[in-house]
């Protein structure tokens, strides 16, 4: 009876879980949602804001990938830091290039160093406010994911019909090796993906999310990024203000490649993830903690309720209980994989949904005693609502 309480919270996620995951596979574009007519309108100018940092690899096909969308109103907007950074010659290669053919308007600028809020989102402060003013919808995407040519028209679609103010995707880690870790992190993307569905739990996702200007400017959401250290996050916590949700788009998907992926890169990521979550919504990050950590506990203690079938005289009734609870597990990671293009052997997957659960709470008690935000060389101290107090440049 000690165990019930995290077996039951366990059960509990569990079951939670399986609620995400009926519904059809759609990393297929099988219907082409974008080219259904929107009406008597035509389709609005967008205004596409990239923030971009760094040389790391898939920069340059993300980059290429957007620039190469076939709507036929939009303009991008690539942000760095300043000239010396190191995504500044890739950038000019491409708008070089791109003067030879055919493309959207693109334009290369530089925010400078952010002294009040997260650097990105000082690069989409002044992004946003470098964009033609005809354009009608902002859409945002990162730099290092790449898109299939209609994802632009996917994204904008609801809003071009008049269905939506704001819309979001998500993206896929599509895996290059079987290595547990890239898996891990597969995983966890894709949870979090799949939790999209939820229009509870639906937020937009800074990587992949189109918005109407004038609702940009009835949020004010200016106001909120200029001195917070997160852009998606906090514009989540206007949209609840406001009663405003976010439609997910399911076919609007990003894809990452990934190969090599570190322990601690990956570990660094979520922690990164949960404290976005603690200083916006801290009350989900407690309850999900919370859930989490009850499973992984529940885990360890069923695993060794069923090894003890084997011992002669044990409770048969609480090992068979344990282990129907580890195939539950084991069911709802395996009905999960489904929904990823790229999953990897079956046998890997699976265990990488076990570390990847083990992960999840381990950084999440890391997050308890943890003050600032590290990203690249950078250190954030934060506060209540992601309001940034201090930046200083990481001496490692």
């Amino acid at each position: 009876m000690e165990y019930c309480i995290p077996f039951l919270l366990a059960l509990e996620f569990v079951l939670i879980g399986l609620l995400f995951l009926p519904g059809k596979p759609v990393f297929w574009r099988g219907e082409d949602q974008a080219g259904v007519p929107v009406g008597q309108q035509p389709w609005p100018k967008v205004s596409l804001v990239v923030p971009v940092t760094g040389a790391s690899a898939g920069i340059e096909a993300g980059l290429k990938s957007l620039l190469a969308q076939d709507y036929s109103g939009y303009e991008v907007i690539l942000v760095t830091c300043d000239d010396k950074d190191e995504a500044v010659p890739i950038i000019r290669r491409l708008l070089e290039n791109m003067q030879k053919g055919k493309g959207p308007d693109c334009r290369h600028i530089q925010a400078g160093r952010a002294s009040t809020c997260g650097q990105k989102n000082r690069n989409l402060l002044v992004g946003v406010e470098a964009i033609s003013p005809d354009s009608s919808v902002i859409a945002f995407a990162d730099s290092v994911h790449q898109a299939a040519p209609d994802w632009l028209r996917l994204l904008v679609h609801p809003i071009a019909r008049g269905e939506t103010d704001i819309t979001t995707g998500y993206h896929h880690v599509i895996p290059e090796d079987c290595r547990v870790i890239t898996l891990a992190r597969t995983a966890t993307v894709l949870a979090l993906y799949r939790m999209q569905e939820s229009r509870i739990l639906t937020q937009p996702w800074g990587g992949n999310t189109a918005i109407k200007r004038d609702l940009f400017e009835r949020l004010k959401v200016r106001d909120t990024w200029v001195n917070n250290v997160v852009d998606d996050v906090s514009l989540a916590v206007l949209l609840k203000k406001t009663g405003v949700t976010a439609t997910p788009v399911r076919e609007a998907w990003l894809s990452t490649p990934l190969t090599g992926e570190t322990c601690k890169n990956w570990l660094q990521w979520l922690t990164r993830q949960w404290l976005y979550l603690k200083y916006c919504f801290p009350v989900s990050w407690a309850v999900a903690g919370m859930l989490l950590t009850g499973l992984s506990v529940s885990i360890v203690v069923a695993t060794c309720e069923a090894l003890l079938l084997f011992v002669p005289g044990s409770d048969g009734t609480v090992g068979i209980a344990s282990l129907a609870f580890l195939s539950a597990i084991m069911g709802t990671g395996i009905s999960m994989r489904r929904f990823h293009p790229q999953p990897g052997p079956l046998h890997w997957w699976m265990a990488a949904v076990f570390v990847m659960i083990f992960m999840a709470a381990l950084t999440h008690q890391k997050t308890w005693f943890t003050r600032e935000i590290r990203w690249r060389n950078i250190r954030y101290r934060v506060t209540f609502k992601g309001r940034v107090t201090d930046i200083r440049l990481n001496s490692n």
